[in-house]
């Protein structure tokens, strides 16, 4: 199989019937290099003919050698920038150094080539992979800093189409074809060797660009730099298809880079069995060792992996804020699912973050809500042992295990508040006691030193002395009973309430514990009876 190419360019006109077209020359030396270049176009040197402003004669034996005695699988390449002319019938001619026109305007037929001619050798030809690329106009009217080529309106397919090959122009017959003055090569001519130097035109990744490819690279950019360009192919037969050049490799690392990044998905890992096979591919292709892919890999994972984190920790923290501020997501369904895709996650990873942290915010509520009933239980008990003023040592005691639990000043003033509304509606302290149970549950408090509890006989204390006394003692233990032990349900009683009610504890499960370093000591006063409903419970 052998790859020939013809590659004409006409830019000057001695006639001064036509306008001098400057990048024609350059368009065919820069094409030139990269057909020749062994990791792009790959044809040989010897295969490539430049042939700069001929006169008629020598372009039309040009195009016949070009096509005469080729081999089937041979692939053919005729390039043209220059004028396109029509003449009055619509038949296309590509314009040589001596095309002229008559005094009255009409094309002298024989000055140019006929594309009718071009078709023919073309037909006479056994290879069945011929390629035509005609950077030329049909037009007459361009805006200031634009040259023009030529107007018409051509049938392009019908006069050059045909099985087995492809016929690209960088506009269709009805629109314009530009030259900008400030660039050295044409505009579709450009945007064809860009598609081919960068690789960008490889659309599908697999390294060949085809000639379809090629130009739908080409009429992309072409049309984003000039919109009223509108460049065509006209494909025969298999025609969209045939190979023009390959993704030049430059550097095998940065290639395999390049390669890992988009076998890759967001998560940092290969997406799929043929992407890795892909990669494996490409490792042969390039010749690296598999220790120096294997770092490749490694280190794209590392950062990929490292982003995905990032971009969850952040979705993580949005789901978090809504949740604690307005109870639920679809408040903001909207603009979370916008900003699901800035940060590029599908619904498999968000859905998994939201799930996590609803159950978080829940248990957090959840907690918080037994915490405030375990402050309203203990200051219940406060409040029923020593009546609405308070001492001063049961003040700070409480407001030890307010901050213990988590709780706001404002969250422990709402409790005493209604607490002592609560007292006051009672009409004695014995309709608390009546009440019976107090639900509470508290974690870990430190143990209290033993000077906590006065150990001093009665006989040295007044008698009203002694009661109020022997109440604080038994409040005192009553919260260090909670507090340290956190055993199973506690009761306890005193002279003021010869009937203990029983405190049942909640459900320890979820509080740290700990046993006391010693039994409970003797010495401990006989109004308060400690007694653990979870009979040999041995807490460690």
């Amino acid at each position: 199989m052998e790859k020939i190419a013809l590659l004409i360019g006409v830019s000057e006109y001695p006639s001064q019937a036509l306008t001098p077209l400057p990048a024609a020359v350059r368009d065919i030396k820069a094409l030139g290099e990269v057909l020749c270049h062994p990791e792009m176009g790959g044809f040989p040197e010897s295969n490539v003919t430049l042939l700069s402003n001929p006169g008629r004669l020598q372009m039309e034996e040009a195009v016949e050698i070009l096509f005469s005695g080729r081999h089937r699988d041979d692939l053919v390449l005729l390039f043209f920038s220059g004028h396109g002319i029509k003449d009055d019938t619509g038949r296309l001619y590509l314009a040589s150094r001596d095309t002229r026109k008559t005094t009255q305007g009409e094309l002298v037929r024989a000055s140019a080539v006929a594309a009718d001619t071009v078709h023919d050798y073309m037909e006479y030809s056994r290879c069945r992979r011929q390629i035509v690329i005609l950077d030329s106009c049909f037009s007459g009217a361009f805006p200031a800093g634009l040259s023009f080529k030529d107007d018409g309106s051509i049938d392009i397919r019908a006069q050059l189409g045909g099985e087995g090959r492809a016929i690209l122009a960088s506009s269709s017959s009805t629109q314009y074809a530009f030259q900008q003055d400030d660039q050295d090569l044409s505009v579709y001519t450009r945007f064809l060797l860009e598609g081919i130097q960068s690789g960008e035109a490889d659309r599908d990744g697999d390294g060949i660009i085809t000639i379809g490819e090629l130009h739908d690279y080409a009429r992309q950019k072409v049309q984003e730099s000039q919109p009223a360009m509108r460049p065509e192919i006209y494909p025969g037969k298999e025609g969209y298809a045939i190979r023009i050049a390959q993704v030049p490799v430059g550097d095998p690392k940065e290639k395999y880079t390049d390669e890992v990044a988009q076998a890759m998905d967001h998560r940092g890992e290969i997406a799929s069995v043929a992407a890795r096979a892909n990669l494996n591919d490409w490792r042969d292709r390039l010749g690296l060792d598999p220790a120096t892919c294997e770092a490749i890999e490694k280190g794209i994972m590392t950062d990929r992996q490292e982003e995905f984190r990032n971009k969850q920790q952040e979705y993580r923290q949005i789901v978090r804020q809504i949740l604690e501020e307005a109870g639920n997501l679809q408040t903001e369904a909207a603009h979370l699912q916008k900003r699901r895709e800035m940060l590029e996650l599908t619904g498999e990873d968000t859905r998994k973050i939201e799930a996590e942290i609803e159950k978080e915010i829940s248990e957090k509520r959840q907690h918080h809500q037994r915490n405030l009933d375990r402050y309203a239980a203990l200051f219940r008990e406060a409040i029923r042992q020593e009546g609405s003023a308070l001492s001063d040592d049961t003040q700070a005691e409480m407001t030890g295990i307010q901050r213990t639990l988590g709780l706001s000043e404002e969250e422990a003033e709402e409790i005493q508040g209604g607490v002592r509304k609560e007292w006051d509606t009672r009409s004695h302290a014995g309709a608390w006691e009546r009440g019976g149970a107090v639900v509470a549950e508290v974690p870990e408090l430190p143990r209290s030193e033993p000077s906590a509890i006065d150990t001093q006989s009665d006989k040295t204390i007044p008698r009203t002395s002694r009661t109020k006394k022997r109440t604080r003692t038994v409040l005192s233990v009553t919260i260090a009973s909670f507090a340290v032990f956190g055993l199973g349900s506690w009761y306890f009683a005193s002279k003021e309430s010869p009937q203990p009610p029983v405190v049942p504890m909640a459900d320890i499960g979820d509080l740290p514990r700990r046993a006391p370093a010693t039994p409970l000591p003797a010495q401990l006063p006989a109004q308060l009876v400690i007694q653990s409903t979870i009979p040999d419970v041995r807490i460690s």
